[in-house]
């Protein structure tokens, strides 16, 4: 007697409003993901307009390597987010008129998906308050900037 298989349909829908694949597999799942696009965007709007920051983002596979950032300045990279939902982006950052460096998570998955779904911007500003957009709600928030 032959064993009778099912197949599954898994569905891969794209954020941007990409027609949606198929895929049959052989086992009994259904998996729905949205495999995301997403740009991040740091500026420098401190107050003093000699603060210069110096900012070292990363993940666990991507070193983006260091940026000097004058005040008005800004820098941008883009990824797509992994299928299991988490990719994090972190950066280092130091004000020319300070001796310590900070740290933020400038993309988490898990926090973000909602929040900033196809763009993170992020402004630093005062005399260092960290402030990252909510894309979903439309607002500004303040976030920690962590001692390291």
């Amino acid at each position: 007697m032959r064993e009778r298989r099912s197949s599954v349909e898994l569905r891969l829908s794209s954020c941007q409003g990409v027609k949606e694949n198929k895929i049959k597999l052989p086992k009994v799942i259904d998996i729905k993901t949205c495999i995301a696009r997403v740009k991040v965007q740091v500026v420098n709007r401190m107050d003093d307009k000699s603060s210069i920051i110096d900012l070292h983002c990363q993940s666990k596979d991507d070193d983006l390597g260091s940026v000097v950032l004058k005040v008005g300045n800004e820098t941008e990279w883009s990824f797509s987010v992994n299928f299991l939902g988490t990719t994090l982006f972190y950066c280092d950052v130091k004000w020319s008129n300070s001796s310590s460096r900070y740290s933020f998570d400038a993309y988490d998955a898990v926090r973000d998906y909602t929040r900033c779904r196809t763009q993170c911007r992020w402004i630093i500003s005062g005399q260092g308050s960290l402030y990252g957009y909510d894309q979903h709600h439309d607002i500004w928030v303040q976030f920690p900037l962590w001692k390291i």
